[in-house]
């Protein structure tokens, strides 16, 4: 069974985001990929927000027939993208805890 997880952090990014050709024809290349970053605006210059999550331990091979490994696994919690970032993905982004 998962546990809760919280993770607290003053940004985010996005990598291996298709960025524009540099060759000026507009298109966009799929050979030059960047890591966009994000952070919460507010009085102070970055502030505090956290990412909800589960963790697991997981004990058992990685492949098929593979020695058995001791790993403790995340994976935080996604939703629809706000309007920034569905610029940048449109699929989703992670939930941000911005009121901990």
């Amino acid at each position: 069974m998962g546990q809760a997880l919280v993770v607290t952090r003053t940004g985010f990014h996005l990598g291996g985001v298709d960025r524009p050709d540099q060759s000026g024809a507009g298109s966009v290349s799929t050979d030059h990929k960047h890591t966009v970053w994000f952070a919460i605006a507010g009085k102070d210059p970055r502030p505090l927000f956290a990412f909800p999550g589960i963790w697991r331990r997981y004990a058992g091979p990685l492949k098929k027939d593979g020695p058995v490994v001791d790993l403790e696994t995340y994976s935080f919690l996604t939703t629809t993208p706000n309007p920034l970032v569905a610029t940048i993905n449109h699929e989703r982004m992670p939930v941000l805890l911005t009121d901990c």
